[in-house]
């Protein structure tokens, strides 16, 4: 089936095409760092802030084209989110944490992190081709618009909260979940 006779416009492909493309970027990105050494302080919030922003502007941008959104499309964007929830705490819990001679506590994924990213996404897409299938609308591979739109969102929520757990297993009162007061000009 061509997309003419689909209802899909080109301008609508592309669109897909570059939320996919952005979210590819944004795993990598997120892979690379989960994989690297890093100092381990409540600045470890950045990424996931940026890329939740970015999820933001994206779902904004989607719900003002008017596309349809269904209570479908809802339901299997929260429903990914809880996932997003409950599996970043198996993926915190999966990094090694360790603290220096000088007292800086650091921290490095593990293979087993790398897993848990792929149930992650597994899951992620799963859930929406699961929500789509008991409401009758059929097999549909892939994510929807409105879940293609929201998938950084998901990324967002589910690498701060990863960051949440994991600075949890620090002790209180170590420097690395000390706040950081950050100036406004």
């Amino acid at each position: 089936m061509s997309p003419a006779s689909s209802g899909t416009t080109l301008e609508d492909m592309e669109s897909v095409m570059i939320g996919v493309l952005v979210g590819v970027a944004a795993f990598a990105l997120i892979l690379y760092r989960q994989l690297r050494t890093r100092r381990l302080n409540s600045r470890n919030y950045t990424v996931p802030l940026v890329i939740g922003l970015i999820g933001v502007v994206q779902t904004v941008a989607y719900l003002a084209s008017g596309a349809p959104v269904t209570a479908i499309d809802v339901a299997a964007t929260l429903l990914g989110l809880v996932c997003a929830a409950v599996l970043a705490w198996p993926r915190a819990r999966s990094q090694r944490l360790w603290r220096d001679d000088a007292g800086q506590w650091w921290m490095r994924g593990t293979a087993l992190t790398v897993v848990w990213w792929f149930i992650s996404l597994a899951v992620h897409f799963a859930t929406s081709l699961l929500v789509h299938l008991v409401n009758g609308e059929g097999l549909q591979f892939g994510l929807g618009a409105f879940e293609n739109a929201t998938l950084m969102v998901y990324l967002g929520v589910t690498l701060g909260l990863q960051t949440w757990f994991r600075l949890r297993r620090l002790p209180s009162g170590s420097p690395a979940t000390e706040r950081v007061e950050v100036p406004v000009a």
